[in-house]
C-alpha cells in the first residue's frame, strides 16, 4: 500500500554573501527528508530565489509568489542587506526585507500555508559593530525594530556548525505538528542579576577597572530588557579592548543564553588558560564548573564527568567548601544520567555531608532532592520517599514553600508505589493548602496525579477518572507540551486500567504528538511501550514487538540503562505468552543483568518473578521455586510488601502444580495475612478470590 507523503515548502531568503548557509540549509533538508521524512511521512522542499524561472514582470514579485506558497520562512542576514527589489507595497528597500513582511503578512492570513517566519543573524565582528557601513546599519536597524517590537524570537550565530543547529531543531519542530502555526511571540530568558564573578576579585585578586562593571551591567540590562544587539556589542567590545577573567565569563554566560554554545565555550577555553597561567584556583573551580555543565547538558557526561572531578579535586586542595559541595552533586547528577547510580549516590552523599557541615541548607535540600530521584529510578521507593522528605525539611526551613511542597509531593508519589495510599493521600491533601493559591502551579497537576492514582489503586474508577481529566484540563492551560503529555499519559492508564483500550491509545497518541514535537525521546519510550502493552492484552503479537522495540530503541538512543531493563523484561513476557521460551529466557536473563548492573533492586525481582513464570509453563517447577524464592528475598528487603504478596500467590500456584497442595495452602495463608496486616485491601480480595477457588477457608 503506497504512502501518504505530504509535501512542505521551506523559503530561505538571504543577501548576497551567504552562499555557504545556503547549501546547508539545503543538505540539511535533504538528510532529514532521507531519514526523519521517510518515518514520519514528510518531505521539506527547499525553496529560494534559485528557482525563478526569467519571465515577464518585475523579478521580485515572481520570488514573492514562492513566499505566497510556502509552509515555512527563513531569512538569514549578515553584513549584507541587499539590492532594492523596486516599488513594493511595503516600502521594503531589499528583497529580503520585502520577502520577510510578506511572509509575516501570509502567516496571520488563516487562508495562507504560512506556519512559521524564522529570522537569524550571522553574528558581526567587533569592528564591523563598531564602524558599521550602510548597510550593515540597516541589518542592525531591522534587527532592533524585531527586538522593540517583542513578537518575534531571532537566533544568532557566528560558525556554520550553529546555523546548521538551528535550522535541524526548526525541521524537528516543524515535523511533529507541519499544520499547525506556531506562534511568534516567544520570551527570552532574563534575570535580575546585573554581574557575575564578581567574588574572584577576592578570591583570586583579580582586579577590574569601575568602568569595565558598569559596561558589564550595561550589558546585561540591555539583555533582560531584550536589546539584545547592544547587549553583544558591549559584551563584545570588553573581550576585545582589554582581557579580564570576569568580564570574560560574563560574555560566556551571555552567549550561552543565546545558545551560541561554540563561542560560549571557546571564551571559557580561554579564561581557563589564563586563570592557570595567574595561578588563579578558585576562577578554575568555577570555570571546571562551567565547562561540566556545560558538556553535562550537551550529554557529553564523560567531559562532564572529567571537570566536575577537576573542580572537586582543586576545591577539596584550596578547602572551597561550597565549590566543593557543588562539584560533588554535579559529578552525582551527571553519573545518574550516564546510568552509574551507586556512583551516582556515592557523590550526593559527600555533597550531602559537605552542605551539612557548612549549613548550605538550598543546596543540602537539592541534593536530598537529586538523591530522591535516583532511589526512585532504582524503584526503591521507600528511601525515595524519605529523601524527598529530608528536602522538604530544608526547603521549609528557608520558607520556599513551592519547593517544599514539591518535595512533599514526591514522597507521596513514591509511597503510593509501596502501597501507603492513607500516608500519600494526607501528604497531598496538605500541600493544597500551598498549592491551590497558584492556579499556575505545577505542584497542583502532581496533586491531581496523586489523587487519581490512590483513587485508581483503590478501585474508585469514577473519581480517578475525574482528578485524571481535571489534571489534563489544567496542565493544558499551562501550554507546556511535556507537562500536557504527562497528564495524557495518567489519563490512559486509567483507561488501560478499566479495559477500555480505545480511549487508553487516543490518549497515548495526543502524547505521541506532544513528545514527537520536543523530541523527547524518553516519553516517545515510553508511549511506545504503551502501544506494545495495548497490543499484547489485545493478543496483536507482532504489533507489540514491533511498539516494544520501538520503544528499546529510544532507550536505547539516550543510554536509558533502566528503560532498556524494563521493556527487555516486558518483551521477554510477550515471547512467553507466544510461548517462545527459548526467546523469553534470553530476555528475561538480559533484563536480570541489567537491572543488576544499574542496581534496580525492583526491576531485578520482577525479572526474577517473570523467569519463575516462564518455568512454571514449562513443568520445570524446581527452576520455578528458584526464581520465585530470588524475587520475594529481593522484595521483601526493598519493603515492597504489594510485591512480595504477588510473589506469594506465584510460589504458591508452583507447589500446588508440583501438588505439594499442603505447603501451597499455607503460603496462601501467609499471603493473605500478610495484606490484612498491612492493610493492603486489593491484595486481601484478590488472595481472598483464590483461596474461594480451591475451597479453602478464609481465616
Amino acid at each position: 500500500m503506497a504512502k501518504d507523503i505530504k509535501g512542505f515548502n521551506v523559503f530561505i531568503a538571504s543577501p548576497s554573501g551567504l552562499d555557504k548557509e545556503r547549501e546547508v540549509f539545503r543538505k540539511c533538508l535533504q538528510e532529514f527528508n532521507s531519514i526523519e521524512g521517510i518515518r514520519k511521512n514528510i518531505i521539506f522542499n527547499p525553496d529560494g530565489w534559485e528557482r525563478t524561472l526569467g519571465g515577464i514582470g518585475r523579478p521580485q514579485s515572481i520570488i514573492n509568489q514562492q513566499v505566497i506558497e510556502s509552509d515555512f520562512f527563513v531569512v538569514v542576514l549578515h553584513n549584507k542587506w541587499g539590492s532594492h527589489p523596486g516599488n513594493n507595497r511595503f516600502n521594503a528597500t531589499s528583497g529580503s526585507e520585502e520577502e520577510y513582511l510578506l511572509a509575516l503578512e501570509c502567516f496571520h492570513d488563516l487562508d495562507k500555508p504560512m506556519k512559521q517566519v524564522v529570522v537569524v543573524f550571522k553574528s558581526l565582528s567587533l569592528n564591523e559593530q563598531e564602524n558599521p557601513d550602510e548597510e550593515i546599519k540597516k541589518v542592525l536597524n531591522f534587527r532592533q525594530s524585531i527586538e522593540k517590537g517583542k513578537n518575534l524570537l531571532y537566533h544568532t550565530f557566528s560558525n556554520i556548525q550553529d546555523f546548521e543547529k538551528i535550522i535541524r531543531e526548526h525541521l524537528i519542530d516543524w515535523s511533529s505538528n507541519p499544520n499547525q502555526k506556531i506562534q511568534l511571540n516567544e520570551s527570552t530568558e532574563t534575570t535580575s542579576d546585573l554581574i557575575y564573578y564578581l567574588d574572584l576579585i577576592e578570591k583570586d585578586s583579580l582586579s577590574i577597572s569601575k568602568e569595565e562593571i558598569r559596561k558589564v551591567e550595561k550589558g546585561w540590562e540591555y539583555y533582560n530588557n531584550g536589546n539584545l544587539t547592544k547587549a553583544e556589542l558591549v559584551f563584545s567590545s570588553l573581550q576585545f579592548k582589554n582581557y579580564n577573567i570576569i568580564t570574560s565569563l560574563n560574555h560566556s554566560k551571555f552567549l550561552r543564553r543565546l545558545k551560541r554554545d561554540t563561542e560560549s565555550l571557546n571564551l571559557l577555553n580561554e579564561a581557563e588558560i589564563v586563570a592557570s597561567q595567574l595561578e588563579a584556583d578558585f576562577s578554575l573551580v568555577i570555570i571546571y564548573n562551567l565547562k561540566g555543565k556545560y558538556y553535562y547538558e550537551q550529554r557529553d557526561y564523560l567531559e562532564g564527568i572529567k571537570y566536575f572531578t577537576l573542580s572537586i579535586k582543586l576545591s577539596t586542595l584550596r578547602d572551597f567548601s561550597f565549590e566543593m559541595a557543588y562539584g560533588h552533586k554535579m559529578l552525582g547528577i551527571v553519573q545518574y544520567s550516564s546510568n552509574q547510580f551507586k556512583l551516582g549516590l556515592e557523590s550526593l552523599e559527600k555533597a550531602i555531608s559537605i552542605n551539612s557541615q557548612n549549613n548550605f541548607t538550598y543546596e543540602l535540600a537539592k541534593c536530598h532532592e537529586w538523591t530522591g530521584t535516583i532511589l526512585a529510578a532504582q524503584c526503591k521507593f521507600q528511601k525515595a520517599a524519605d529523601s524527598y522528605i529530608e528536602a522538604s525539611s530544608s526547603y521549609k526551613e528557608l520558607n520556599k514553600l513551592q519547593d517544599y511542597s514539591n518535595s512533599k509531593l514526591k514522597a507521596a508519589r513514591n509511597l503510593i508505589y509501596v502501597g501507603k495510599l492513607d500516608e500519600a493521600w494526607t501528604i497531598t491533601d496538605n500541600s493544597l493548602e500551598i498549592d491551590s493559591l497558584d492556579e499556575e502551579s505545577e505542584n497542583l497537576l502532581i496533586s491531581l496525579s496523586n489523587f487519581g492514582r490512590i483513587c485508581l489503586l483503590n478501585s474508585d474508577y469514577k473519581t480517578a477518572f475525574e482528578y485524571f481529566s481535571k489534571a489534563v484540563t489544567r496542565a493544558k492551560g499551562l501550554n507546556n507540551d511535556k507537562i500536557i503529555a504527562s497528564a495524557l499519559l495518567d489519563l490512559a492508564q486509567y483507561h488501560f486500567q478499566i479495559q477500555d483500550y480505545d480511549n487508553c491509545r487516543k490518549n497515548n497518541e495526543e502524547a505521541l504528538k506532544l513528545y514527537s514535537k520536543s523530541q523527547d525521546k524518553k516519553g516517545l519510550a515510553a508511549v511506545f511501550g504503551n502501544f506494545g502493552n495495548i497490543d499484547v492484552t489485545n493478543n496483536d503479537f507482532d504489533s507489540a514487538i514491533k511498539n516494544l522495540s520501538k520503544s528499546l530503541e529510544y532507550y536505547s538512543e539516550i543510554n536509558n540503562d533502566l528503560g532498556l531493563a524494563n521493556q527487555t523484561g516486558n518483551i521477554g513476557v510477550l515471547f512467553i505468552k507466544m510461548g517462545k521460551y527459548i526467546e523469553a529466557e534470553n530476555m528475561l536473563k538480559q533484563s536480570i543483568h541489567l537491572n543488576s548492573y544499574i542496581d534496580n533492586l525492583s526491576g531485578l525481582a520482577n525479572a526474577h518473578g517473570n523467569l519463575a513464570s516462564l518455568f512454571l509453563d514449562k513443568g520445570d517447577y524446581e527452576k520455578a521455586e528458584t526464581e520465585i524464592q530470588k524475587s520475594i528475598e529481593i522484595e521483601t528487603s526493598l519493603g515492597n510488601i504489594s510485591g512480595a504478596i504477588g510473589d506469594f500467590i506465584l510460589l504458591s500456584d508452583i507447589k500446588a502444580k508440583s501438588l505439594n497442595f499442603i505447603e501451597s495452602n499455607k503460603i496462601l495463608n501467609k499471603a493473605l495475612q500478610l495484606a490484612k496486616n498491612s492493610g493492603l485491601v486489593f491484595w486481601e480480595e484478590k488472595v481472598s478470590n483464590k483461596m474461594r477457588k480451591r475451597n479453602l477457608e478464609i481465616p
